[in-house]
């Protein structure tokens, strides 16, 4: 018998577009409950839109993502570090538990590990575009922290 890693894990997705929406339609489909995930977006329509299409909490704070066992980044390139800083950055401690997946097309792992805390696990991650039918294939990295 097979399973589920993510059954019993909370997400947070930072970024509630178009592969946030995805990203998260896929985590319900794999198994994880809706109860577990939060989707954080700074508009009210999207995060709106969110809860409808998918049953899930929203936030229009981000740090109510990233309290959360895995974190999702799925805001655009330029919004990473200005994202994570604003979190509390590397003082912030509690930024070392989650494992950071980020599917910011251009930013490096060391580029988002210097705005988390030392030790803390990332992931870059980048997904196709079939991920949105959830049909896709991605290619990632995990830094030394995994």
């Amino acid at each position: 018998m097979t399973t589920n890693p993510l059954a019993s894990a909370s997400i947070g997705v930072l970024g509630g577009g178009a592969m946030g929406e995805a990203l998260v339609a896929g985590v319900l489909a794999a198994g994880v409950a809706k109860s577990a995930v939060c989707a954080a977006d700074p508009e009210a329509a999207r995060r709106e839109h969110l809860a409808q299409a998918l049953g899930v909490r929203t936030s229009a704070s981000n740090a109510d993502a990233a309290a959360s066992d895995v974190v999702v980044i799925a805001v655009k390139p330029g919004l990473v570090k200005g994202v994570l800083a604003a979190l509390g950055g590397p003082a912030n401690a509690a930024l070392a538990k989650p494992l950071w997946i980020s599917i910011a097309a251009g930013v490096s792992i060391a580029a988002i590990e210097s705005q988390l805390p030392l030790g803390a696990r990332v992931v870059r991650a980048m997904p196709n575009t079939p991920a949105l039918g959830r049909a896709g294939a991605p290619a990632y990295t995990p830094n030394a922290a995994c």
